[in-house]
């Protein structure tokens, strides 16, 4: 094998004991960060990984490091970074297993009569959530002017620009990765629902002026690794797999031509 798999052998995410085992069925030899070796690697970053100086002093030049950051900007000569979310296969795969884990959150937490959910944000994430909560009356709270004509023929008045009736939602679900709800401007009301963030920090509730304690909150990273450490793991191993075989380096083939008694010529 052209490279060996490389781990971080601290890390909880269940996924890297799924990836282990994948690339050790491959043929693959598989190492902890912490163990040497002068053979290129295939680098696995967890999501929300950045890492840090003294990781990439320990790649070895020619590796290839897969992450799920859009970019990191300090990454050496002669490493190549891949982020797994330039890959819309992938994203479509753990966007799928995102929203099948939150909804199972929301069945296990919430036990209220009204069935009615607030998306946030109007991404591929949420389009993986809609799927899950088609039986929930669906509201879309989106914060671009474009995108608001096919919202509002799909759900009408719970279509809504810049603030909705947050009130009305009993369970709220975020996508959006930057702090532009305000949450100070909601009814009081709003501190006995669900309120539950996906994204990315610095999330999507400015809580300036309120005491986020006083709210049923919760940021939730990597639900695909949690509740579905295989599934989770197979996306990434594909995504992996994929770039390996169109960045494979090109065979040459010649093809001779004519009979065989002219082959020695």
């Amino acid at each position: 094998m052209e490279y060996v798999f490389r781990f971080n052998g601290e890390s909880k995410d269940k996924r890297v004991e799924e990836l282990k085992t994948m690339f050790l069925n491959r043929g693959y030899q598989v190492l902890d960060f912490k163990e040497n070796s002068n053979q290129k690697g295939i680098y696995y970053l967890e999501p929300r990984v950045e890492p840090k100086e003294n990781f990439w002093t320990s790649v070895v030049s020619g590796s290839l490091v897969f992450g799920y950051q859009p970019q990191i900007i300090n990454v050496p000569a002669g490493i190549t970074y891949i982020s797994l979310n330039d890959d819309l296969e992938f994203i479509e795969a753990n966007n799928n297993l995102t929203a099948k884990a939150m909804r199972e959150i929301v069945n296990q937490e919430y036990r209220g009569r009204s069935k009615k959910v607030l998306f946030c944000g109007y991404g591929k994430l949420t389009a993986a959530l809609e799927k899950v909560f088609s039986d929930w009356k669906i509201g879309v709270l989106n914060f671009n002017w474009h995108k608001m004509p096919e919202i509002t023929q799909k759900y009408g008045n719970e279509a809504h620009f810049k603030t909705a009736p947050f009130k009305d939602f009993p369970v709220i679900i975020n996508t959006i990765p930057s702090d532009i709800i305000k949450v100070a401007d909601w009814d009081k009301k709003c501190v006995k629902q669900k309120i539950y963030d996906l994204a990315s920090a610095p999330f999507g509730f400015d809580w300036t002026g309120v005491e986020q304690s006083d709210y049923d909150y919760q940021v939730l990273p990597g639900l695909p690794g949690k509740f579905y450490p295989k599934e989770a793991a197979l996306a990434v191993f594909t995504s992996i797999e994929k770039y390996l075989l169109l960045h494979a380096k090109p065979a040459l083939v010649l093809c001779i031509t004519g009979s065989a008694c002219s082959f020695v010529k």
